[in-house]
């Protein structure tokens, strides 16, 4: 019975991180309202299906106490009143989780999340094409799309969020091949429509993403060389990054190509954004604004929400 209980909380806290994703259901002023709401009502019947297993003992670190009292100082803030509360939830579902499962657990609950997550990033990898070919109308609502540009956005409907979402399903794959649950040929196969998504997409982080990958996958393989899963993975993630490094720098050759076959396609890389000195331009101003509010109250600072509330005082 506590085994079938703990598939099942396994399978709702993948779907929490995944299903949501696919809503398109985006109406202003909160437009990730719907997406939210069903994460958390997930996340709460993996909560429910956790209190239905025994208990020995509540593991609480300092630091979770540390931060829950941060989060508890917060709540009459009109700024982060949600936001702690939302901290508040999630903390106290982390310390259920890690009282409910043990170590051996784990594997488990990765391989369900990994699973999970593959099969909807291929999803949004297919929304993704979609929106890159222009054929997203033709889905009557149910894909989100913007008909005054050629977005490629999923129905994430934000570039950088498509993009990361898609990485984790990139990590996904290559952990399922890294077990043995993937042959190498469909593992390709599934990293190429989430590797392209990803590249049209135009984000630059998961450039960053994947060079941090390679590097700590080959260092945690130099480390344990007899583990022959963590060499299966670390050549899993080469490969992978050998694929964003093809569809980022030649973009442009593949989007030509498509054209010539009769496909409108018009999308930029994240790399082509990156060559045409775009680089967080407009954050750069943000983080200058926010730095020179800390040094000139780097002990106390001036309460939350002080630096949208008063932007002029830092421009």
């Amino acid at each position: 019975m506590n085994k079938n209980i703990k598939i099942l909380v396994y399978f709702f806290i993948a779907l929490s991180v995944s299903a949501p994703f696919l809503s398109w259901l985006r109406y202003a002023p909160l437009p990730d309202w719907f997406s939210d709401a069903s994460a958390l009502a997930l996340l709460g019947v993996a909560m429910c299906g956790l209190c239905l297993l025994s208990i020995d003992r509540v593991l609480v670190s300092w630091l979770e106490l540390v931060l829950l009292a941060l989060a508890f100082s917060v709540l009459h803030s009109s700024f982060y009143g949600y936001l702690a509360l939302l901290f508040i939830g999630l903390a106290l579902f982390s310390i259920l989780l890690r009282s409910c499962l043990s170590i051996s657990d784990a594997d488990n609950l990765i391989f369900v999340l990994a699973c999970v997550v593959t099969f909807f990033s291929l999803l949004q990898s297919l929304v993704g094409i979609l929106q890159a070919v222009k054929l997203a109308y033709l889905f009557n609502g149910f894909v989100v799309y913007d008909p005054k540009s050629n977005a490629v956005i999923g129905n994430i409907a934000q570039r950088n969020q498509y993009a990361n979402f898609l990485f984790w399903g990139v990590l996904s794959i290559c952990y399922l091949y890294a077990i043995n649950k993937l042959r190498v040929v469909f593992a390709v196969l599934c990293l190429l429509p989430v590797v392209l998504s990803m590249s049209w997409s135009g984000a630059r982080l998961p450039l960053i993403y994947a060079l941090l990958a390679s590097v700590l996958v080959w260092y945690w393989f130099r480390k344990e060389r007899a583990q022959k899963e963590l060499g299966r993975l670390a050549m899993a993630v080469s490969i992978a990054v050998l694929l964003i490094a093809i569809f980022q720098i030649w973009s442009r050759d593949i989007v030509a190509f498509l054209n010539y076959m009769g496909l409108s396609v018009d999308v930029v890389s994240g790399a082509e954004r990156i060559s045409d000195g775009g680089f967080a331009a407009k954050r750069r101003i943000e983080w200058t604004k926010a730095w020179l509010m800390f040094s000139q109250h780097p002990w106390f600072g001036l309460g939350w929400g002080a630096l949208p509330r008063k932007p002029q005082r830092w421009s």
